[in-house]
């Protein structure tokens, strides 16, 4: 089980990287401006930003709101 869940992690991260060079290099570095994000969707990057930063354990998952996205989400 350690195997797919490493595999899906990689995927959805590779993904991630993927998605945010092509809305980069389509609307430059403050894509996230021009982007429609479902108000689920942001509330779910809010909680996750929030619970980082109250759980230390918690690893950082990103430098984007892309980041704070699960693949269940999108």
């Amino acid at each position: 089980m350690a195997e797919v869940y490493l595999f899906l992690y990689v995927v959805e991260n590779y993904l991630r990287l993927f998605i945010e060079k092509v809305l980069t290099e389509k609307f430059g570095i403050s894509y996230y401006n021009y982007v429609v994000v479902p108000k689920s969707i942001s509330n779910g990057i809010v909680v996750r930003k929030e619970q980082e930063k109250k759980n230390l354990w918690i690893g950082v998952r990103g430098n984007f709101d892309l980041f704070y996205i699960d693949f269940s989400e999108s």
